[in-house]
């Protein structure tokens, strides 16, 4: 290490929180993203984007289960992210098409227009875990969106 890296312990590629199903639970996820960011030096666009992926996953979470938020950031090889957000809801993420006068029902088409990629995974007590990814390289190949 330099002089000046001494003692400066680089941010773990992993980062976790959960809060409580309230209305504030998507504000306070997007803060907590955009610092974990910060702290892994993404590109200013790529944070930008996972901060709003990110708010579409939680207020899904909010609005199609109960009980607690859990988050999870993943900084993945080359400068990427990988979120996590588990709900115990019963459905599963589908990319709708609302009508235009229509205030709800564009997250999910959001998240699949812009993520690399996207899927969910059943957990094993009910409920499942939506994820997504982005990269730096703007790479919009999906390796198998809606999973």
């Amino acid at each position: 290490m330099s002089g000046s890296d001494a003692g400066a312990a680089a941010p773990p590629p992993v980062a976790e929180n959960r809060w409580t199903a309230v209305p504030t639970a998507a504000s306070q996820a997007r803060h907590f993203l955009r610092d974990q960011a910060r702290g892994w030096q993404l590109p200013a666009e790529l944070t930008e984007v996972a901060v709003l992926l990110t708010s579409e996953l939680v207020t899904n979470s909010l609005t199609h289960g109960e009980g607690t938020v859990n988050l999870r950031a993943y900084r993945l090889a080359g400068g990427g992210v990988r979120v996590e957000v588990d709900d115990d809801g019963p459905g599963v993420p589908r990319v709708r098409r609302p009508d235009p006068d229509n205030e709800h029902g564009r997250g999910m088409a959001l998240v699949d227009m812009l993520a690399a990629g996207w899927g969910w995974t059943p957990l094993p007590g009910g409920g499942k875990t939506v994820w997504f990814e982005l990269r730096p390289d703007g790479d919009g190949q999906r390796p198998g969106s809606a999973g």
